[in-house]
């Protein structure tokens, strides 16, 4: 399992192998290039809204002009401040751990595990909350926003009670009461694992 130490981290020959990659890639004229982003040598930032966010494709990174990316790291019990995005959708999914996210003005918990997607529309109001107090989350999230952060609009009018609905839902996680996916393994927090299946029982496109 990759540390919290290694995160966020530079790299040297992942630097010098990006440059080859990069030149050798670059259509020209066009501004883009293809790039390989890499939690490693990306510098860990602190967004607005409370994060640890680990860009790694934005429109500095590669002139990409549709979406950005990032790792999201939320040590044990971590709370991100309630906050929307004014003119990006973003798809978060989920590499370890278990995650519930605050949504719209009821602050409504939806719940998304290993391996499970979640999708908020722009102007969306949402909390992004760690359940457990005990084990950090990593999460992967897409955005519509090119640069990264841009739009990040916090909504501090729901700061207290969002902090109330956290407090009772890490209470009745680490308990066993709180109403989890029945698909849930919450006694393994390491990173999700897909169920074998042969590839005559897919479904084809």
């Amino acid at each position: 399992m990759v540390s919290t130490e290694q995160l966020g981290k530079p790299k040297e020959t992942s630097d010098i192998l990006q440059s080859l990659f990069d030149r050798a890639f670059q259509p020209s004229g066009s501004g883009k290039r293809v790039a390989v982003g890499s939690p490693y040598r990306s510098t860990a930032i602190f967004g607005p809204q409370g994060q640890r966010l680990i860009p790694t494709i934005t429109q500095e990174m590669c002139g990409c002009t549709g979406l950005s990316a990032c790792l999201v790291f939320m040590p044990p019990g971590r709370i991100a401040r309630p906050h929307f995005h004014a003119r990006s959708d973003i798809i978060v999914m989920v590499l370890e751990g278990f995650a519930a996210s605050l949504i719209g003005p009821d602050l409504e918990p939806v719940f998304h595990g290993p391996g499970e997607f979640i999708y908020i529309p722009e102007g969306v109001v949402h909390v992004a909350v760690n359940l457990s107090t005990q084990s950090r989350l990593i999460a992967v999230e897409a955005r519509t926003d090119p640069k990264f952060n841009e739009d990040v609009v916090l909504s501090s009018e729901y700061d207290e009670r969002a902090s109330e609905i956290v407090a009772d839902l890490h209470r009745m996680f680490a308990s066993g009461e709180l109403e989890i996916p029945v698909h849930w393994n919450v006694g393994e927090m390491g990173p999700f694992r897909f169920a074998d299946v042969e590839e005559a029982d897919l479904l084809p496109q």
